[in-house]
């Protein structure tokens, strides 16, 4: 379990718990092609889509009290069920405090907090249940970056 400041919603589900680790790829699209006389060159090309990867535990058969919301495990499976299966994108948000900005708030300091937005497809989940951790479902999760498309 990760520090509580960390908030990750993905849709309007906030998760549980933050994950103690969070994967970010942005991968190139360069291509490097060999010149007649021997030389290689580096053709840039746009990024490719981020990809965002973590782990979540989810409470199932009880709710802990320090956990960021009270929602039940079959409520976000049923959900990345949904996701794939409707082909649909989603809003990933991660939000996180950042000791550096400090601003007055009402009654005393209050941290500012850095907020990621994606638009994102779930890619693919896994599921493993363990019995070290009780009745939770730790949740692999991929998401890839999505941009609207269209030809005019």
């Amino acid at each position: 379990m990760a520090y509580r400041g960390y908030h990750i919603f993905v849709g309007d589900l906030e998760m549980p718990y933050a994950p103690s680790e969070l994967t970010v790829t942005i991968g190139s699209n360069n291509e490097t092609v060999e010149l007649i006389n021997g030389n290689e060159i580096n053709i840039l090309k746009n990024p490719k889509l981020t990809e965002i990867e973590f782990e979540v535990e989810l409470p199932r058969g009880r709710q802990y009290a320090f956990a960021n919301t009270l929602v039940s495990s079959k409520t976000f499976t049923d959900y990345f069920e949904k996701l794939m299966v409707n082909k649909t994108p989603t809003q990933l948000v991660i939000t996180r405090p950042n000791p550096f900005l400090r601003s007055s708030g009402i009654g005393g300091t209050v941290r500012d907090f850095e907020r990621t937005v994606l638009t994102v497809t779930l890619e693919g989940y896994s599921m493993e249940e363990n019995a070290d951790n009780a009745y939770d479902i730790i949740v692999a999760l991929k998401f890839k970056q999505y941009l609207q498309y269209g030809t005019s």
